[in-house]
């Protein structure tokens, strides 16, 4: 492995558990305010796009019209209440932020949440001083899996990519990882597991960050 000077961590899935929460966020929004039940493939497909992304790719497939921010807005409201009556951080992430702290990386958030969503999701798993500084996908034209946000925390480090490493966890942001041409750790959903795509695009796949501090100081 290239000598590694930065990491970028992706925030749902990857700093908490929350993909379940915006899940349910995005059934209870959309029965509560337009009577529509969201098939699990509905929500498969959205998790790691934009909120206004979100409602937008559902109301282009149910054929209704509404105001996408202020929907969006329900849907990261409802994210943040649960994140807060039931999240956890992930598992060993503490650790792994004071190894990568010690051994002087840069640190980046690279997420496609909005900063409301994001300023409390740091927060409430006590990393509100670790990143160097935090880029969300709110302020390019695309989100993942487009890699425009990305491509802004590249530029922003001034590092090549080989020194770079990225931890995704779902496919949208492991595709704009990968198309920003960067190092990959995949902490695959479930249903990504065995996803031939998904394998091809991250250098390893893990179930846990203990098990990605024991890979890292093994090979850096």
């Amino acid at each position: 492995m290239k000598e590694i000077q930065a990491i970028f961590f992706d925030m749902d899935g990857v700093l908490i558990f929350s993909e379940p929460f915006w899940r349910e966020a995005e059934y209870k929004v959309f029965k509560e305010h337009f009577n529509i039940a969201l098939t699990e493939d509905d929500v498969n497909q959205t998790t790691g796009l934009k909120t206004t992304e979100v409602v937008t790719m559902h109301m282009n497939k149910y054929e209704f019209s509404c105001d996408i921010e202020k929907i969006g807005h329900e849907i990261e409201k409802e994210v943040v209440c649960l994140v807060y009556e039931q999240g956890q951080p992930m598992p060993g992430l503490k650790n792994l932020t004071e190894w990568i702290a010690e051994k002087g990386w840069r640190k980046c958030l690279v997420t496609s949440s909005s900063q409301y969503v994001y300023e409390h999701i740091v927060k409430f798993v006590g990393l509100e001083t670790f990143f160097e500084r935090k880029f969300t996908a709110y302020d390019e034209e695309w989100g993942k899996p487009n890699p425009a946000v990305y491509h802004s925390a590249i530029a922003f480090l001034g590092l090549p990519v080989e020194n770079i490493l990225v931890i995704e966890d779902s496919m949208n942001g492991v595709k704009a990882a990968h198309a920003a041409g960067l190092k990959v750790l995949g902490l695959p959903e479930e249903h990504n597991q065995a996803n031939e795509m998904y394998n091809s695009m991250v250098s390893k796949s893990f179930d846990s960050h203990w098990e990605i501090l024991d890979y890292l100081k093994s090979n850096c």
